[in-house]
């Protein structure tokens, strides 16, 4: 038995394998749309993150120079106090003042 196939068969099969592209097709650009705003917003979250992280290292870099000028003024301080507690004797309570 040979199978013989109308040409509305054909033609109908074509359609249907037509409109399968199409939603296909139109599935794909729905994705690549989808995909595109998220990549954008990606994106802008990321140029948004470079700003915060440039502000925060020239908060640190702010912070460590005053940490390193308060270190200064602290070691200054403390050479200053050792210098005087070696020249200057302590007096204790009942110690005559010197005259």
């Amino acid at each position: 038995m040979i199978a013989q196939i109308s040409s509305e068969t054909v033609v109908s099969l074509t359609l249907s394998q037509l409109i399968a592209v199409l939603v296909s097709l139109g599935t794909l650009i729905t994705f690549l749309v989808a995909a595109t705003r998220y990549v954008e917003r990606y994106r802008i979250q990321l140029t948004q993150n470079q700003a915060d992280i440039s502000e925060l290292t020239r908060v640190v870099k702010a912070q460590q120079e005053q940490i390193g000028r308060l270190s200064e003024q602290v070691a200054t301080f403390f050479k200053m106090f050792q210098s005087k507690s070696k020249t200057t004797p302590t007096r204790r309570p009942g110690d005559k003042p010197n005259v």
